[in-house]
């Protein structure tokens, strides 16, 4: 079976690829600035609505920030 996981490298390299500082994001999506870190670093993982504000303010699909996973039946 395979499911969708965030992937914080793909966060990271795409917020650099559009010229976007970590607190501008921030305050785009409305947390604070450290949240970005914490989530392009993989020690925690945006809301589906966070992932969502994040594209918009990246101008990407909500995909573009996951990874494919197999996972177990």
């Amino acid at each position: 079976m395979t499911a969708f996981k965030f992937n914080p490298d793909a966060l990271r390299r795409i917020r650099r690829e559009s010229g976007i500082a970590q607190r501008l994001l921030a305050e785009e999506i409305g947390v604070a600035h450290t949240t970005i870190s914490h989530w392009e670093s993989g020690h925690f993982k945006p809301s589906v609505d966070h992932l969502f504000c994040i594209a918009a303010v990246l101008s990407v699909e909500p995909g573009d920030l996951m990874t494919r996973a197999e996972v177990a039946a």
